[in-house]
């Protein structure tokens, strides 16, 4: 039984770099960070520095570091990346955008309102683990999201009804 306890933390606490200049990795860093946050990473850090035995030179970069700020932006990436996360993968699936484009934005979309529909208890105990009020974080997550889709709107989407791309789109 403590082997599958220990087990179960160690998977918990592998997290992946993070670059504000990278966008791809930051809705999976987000979800490893917050899983860690889920089993008590910061009490599990906090006892580590306070015991003798253990080695400090990579937990003391997590008190200074993984302030209210950074907990409550990782968060909100973690779920606010599903829907351009989710048209990433469709496009792996099939990259010819000009035929799947349809397919695309209503993967988009899907994902959207999965974050819109999501019952209120999940943003309650993901607010309840950041200490923040729920109605904030979900508000949060749905603007920061919504906020990807125009880009994606207005980068990718927008330039398909822009000639000359609005005459072939169906003749191909």
């Amino acid at each position: 039984m403590m082997t599958a306890v220990k087990t179960c933390l160690h998977f918990c606490m592998h997290w992946t770099d993070f670059s504000e200049t990278r966008w791809t990795k930051v809705g999976l860093c987000g979800r490893y960070f917050l899983r860690s946050l889920c089993i008590g990473i910061d009490k599990l850090a906090y006892l580590a520095m306070k015991h003798d035995a253990v080695c400090k030179w990579h937990l003391g970069g997590f008190s200074k570091r993984c302030g209210d700020s950074v907990r409550q932006y990782l968060a909100t990436a973690a779920l606010s990346a599903r829907p351009s996360e989710a048209m990433i993968f469709e496009l792996m699936e099939d990259d010819r955008f000009l035929l799947t484009h349809d397919r695309c934005l209503e993967v988009l979309l899907d994902e959207h309102r999965y974050l819109e529909l999501a019952p209120a208890y999940f943003y309650e105990t993901i607010s309840a683990i950041l200490n923040v009020d729920c109605d904030w974080y979900r508000t949060s997550v749905l603007e920061s999201s919504l906020t990807s889709i125009s880009y994606l709107q207005m980068d990718m989407f927008g330039s398909l009804s822009a000639e000359p791309l609005k005459y072939v789109i169906g003749n191909l």
